[in-house]
């Protein structure tokens, strides 16, 4: 747990030193990966998300239609509910994973509403956690979560997420190359 902590603490020193350089400005910095890759999970489908005809329409305002079917898709998969007659209580499975996407959710819903960025600049950033988010569901995420779980900032969250690295399986890019 100690190195756990020291690790976080030297990823957020080095998010600092690289953004003090910005324009102080600017409200909101725009990066990728910066820190490089600790996580790799393999990631088929490329969109999921469509099979979920039956999502929240107050998100589909914010975000539109895309993200609000990825959100539905993110709580159907995190939320349980028992089966038992006794027990009516939903679960969330994995709830560091699922308590930072809906921080990210409501970071970018701020961003948008105090017109910060655009509903399309939100909606391809925001969605790169939520695709992450989604292949976590089905992976090994004990360090992640951990990290997760000590993660103060919206900053450090995405810090964490930029650092997962989706990767397709070989036999999928060869199947396009091959049309």
């Amino acid at each position: 747990m100690k190195w756990n902590m020291y690790y976080l603490i030297t990823i957020i020193f080095l998010f600092g030193s690289a953004v003090a350089g910005a324009e102080e400005s600017l409200q909101y910095h725009d990066f990728t990966d910066t820190l490089g890759s600790k996580w790799e999970f393999p990631y088929e489908d490329d969109t999921p998300w469509n099979k979920y005809e039956n999502y929240a329409r107050k998100d589909e305002k914010i975000f539109g239609k895309t993200i609000a079917r990825q959100l539905t898709m993110i709580d159907h998969h995190y939320i349980v509910y028992s089966s038992s007659e006794n027990d009516y209580h939903p679960k969330i499975i994995k709830p560091a994973i699922y308590k930072s996407l809906n921080i990210l959710k409501s970071h970018y819903k701020d961003l948008i509403r105090d017109e910060v960025i655009t509903p399309r600049k939100a909606e391809q950033e925001f969605q790169t956690y939520l695709i992450k988010g989604y292949v976590c569901y089905s992976e090994e995420t004990g360090e992640i979560e951990e990290i997760l779980q000590e993660a103060d900032s919206v900053e450090e969250i995405k810090i964490v997420f930029d650092q997962i690295k989706l990767v397709k399986p070989i036999h999928l890019n060869t199947k396009k190359h091959e049309n």
